[in-house]
């Protein structure tokens, strides 16, 4: 299952180099070479699409089994889409907050991207595209490793397996520290918690979206060792210690990102055992 994983992953890989190659060159002389790293960027967001179709592809005609099954469940799908999101937003909220209580965040000084209004457009597109990228992250991580390693042995191995897939997709990203990777594998270990609390994959999908696009696009900072520099709503700077900042992979590889989901673990485990008295 992890062979077939990484073979996707690796598939999308393939494409994501291939389609701005061939972006650029049919719209060369079209779209200005000032634009063209933007649009190179969000079109990598959106070739991530092509992971999710050969999970869908497996699903239906190996397994058997209905698209909905990886947890794309119709009831309730909106308010756990919304609650996903408020989530990811919060908590990345909470992150640069307690680095704001320790003077690690001040105000960008002259502005590196377009901010707020002027930004509008770069801002709905690069959204949408961090809603494609999540949700197939996602699709593949917490919708199909997840449920059939769980099924298949216990839940325990099924979050192990899936979050070490999760990570080992991320260790190629500029910056990877310890530090890096010790977060990496506490946000997968919380979706990989959350998805099994709610049974369902709509609030993944919203919460490592906002997540991301909070990170890059709300606060205006790297994300996962990407810089992000096309639009954002506020332009804030980061300085200090790497262990607060994260250093050169960003937010995410700093301690206050470990605190943050520590305490996200935690209260997904406490709600699940105050549930399962009345389930039973």
């Amino acid at each position: 299952l992890l062979i077939a994983a990484f073979i996707f992953a690796s598939y999308f890989t393939l494409m994501g180099l291939m389609l701005p190659l061939l972006f650029y060159k049919w719209t060369i002389g079209i779209i200005p070479e000032q634009d063209f790293d933007f649009y190179n960027f969000a079109l990598q967001l959106f070739s991530f699409a092509y992971i999710s179709l050969p999970v869908f592809a497996v699903v239906r005609l190996i397994e058997g089994r209905k698209i909905s099954t990886l947890g794309f469940h119709r009831p309730h799908w909106l308010s756990n889409t919304l609650k996903g999101g408020l989530m990811g937003f919060g908590m990345m909220g909470a992150i640069v907050l307690i680095l704001a209580l320790f003077k690690c965040i001040s105000w960008q000084t002259p502005l590196s991207q377009p901010v707020g209004f002027q930004a509008a457009g770069p801002l709905a597109l690069l959204l949408l595209g961090f809603i494609v990228q999540a949700s197939a992250e996602e699709i593949l991580s917490r919708g199909w490793i997840l449920n059939v390693l769980s099924a298949k042995y216990n839940r325990a191995a099924g979050i192990i397996l899936s979050s070490i897939f999760f990570v080992a997709c991320h260790s190629l990203n500029a910056g990877m520290s310890l530090m890096a990777y010790l977060n990496a594998a506490l946000f997968a270990v919380f979706l990989a918690l959350y998805v099994q609390r709610t049974n369902q994959l709509w609030g993944a999908c919203a919460f490592h979206a906002l997540w991301n696009f909070s990170l890059g696009n709300v606060f205006g900072f790297d994300v996962s060792g990407v810089p992000m520099a096309y639009g954002t709503i506020v332009d804030l700077n980061v300085q200090g210690s790497d262990l607060l900042t994260g250093g050169q992979f960003g937010l995410e590889a700093g301690l206050p990102a470990t605190f943050v989901l520590l305490v996200g673990i935690a209260l997904v485990v406490f709600l699940r055992r105050r549930a399962q008295p009345a389930s039973t």
